[in-house]
């Protein structure tokens, strides 16, 4: 019986993660939910497990090329690397992320761009947003609005450096880290590049 409601739980969690990111590789990973189902119908069970944790592998490569799309594109005067991306944890719960970096030839300054999914940090960020008093522990931060969400911001002057964490749906972080920064100008002018009402459709 336990095996039968692992099953049905992980395949619902699958099914809806493809309703919301599935690209090309959709006959892929639909192949591979196949082969999981027809290994756990012949009771082979470690292979199924091998297909479904392939299946939700592929999934989160999509989810990591979408992310992507929501990346902004540099300012006038700014430069940017091509986007950056990884995977840690388990294929269930992992934690998946883009990053994008950009800089101003010739000043030091730079600012990282990162999108990231099952954050560790996203707890703390949700405590923090309702319930400011818990920040006063926490030197530098503040709430402010953004694109009309509420965001939680810092910047340490001894250390040119500032941030901003953006927290979309529930499982959604976007952090905003500039380096030889001399306020949170720069930071909070990406923020506003990121479409947060787009982002909260695709991850709510």
């Amino acid at each position: 019986m336990k095996l039968i409601m692992t099953w049905s739980c992980l395949c619902i969690l699958i099914l809806s993660l493809m309703s919301s990111f599935v690209y090309g590789d959709e006959d892929e990973v639909l192949m591979t939910i196949e082969e999981a189902r027809s290994a756990y119908q012949n009771k082979e069970y470690r292979e199924a497990a091998f297909q479904l944790n392939k299946a939700l592998n592929q999934i989160n490569k999509q989810i990591v090329e979408e992310l992507k799309t929501f990346l902004p594109e540099p300012f006038g005067g700014w430069d940017a690397d091509k986007p950056e991306s990884g995977a840690s944890g388990l294929a269930l719960l992992a934690e998946l992320s883009v990053k994008r970096r950009y800089y101003k030839r010739g000043t030091g300054k730079s600012i990282d761009v990162e999108l990231v999914s099952n954050a560790p940090k996203i707890p703390n960020i949700r405590m923090w947003l309702s319930n400011p008093r818990l920040m006063s522990a926490e030197e530098g931060l503040q709430i402010e609005e953004i694109n009309n969400a509420r965001c939680i911001t810092k910047y340490e002057p001894g250390d040119r450096y500032a941030e901003v964490n953006i927290l979309i749906g529930s499982s959604m972080l976007v952090i905003i880290r500039a380096f030889e920064a001399k306020d949170l100008d720069d930071a909070k002018k990406f923020a506003e590049k990121i479409n947060v009402n787009a982002m909260e459709d695709r991850f709510p």
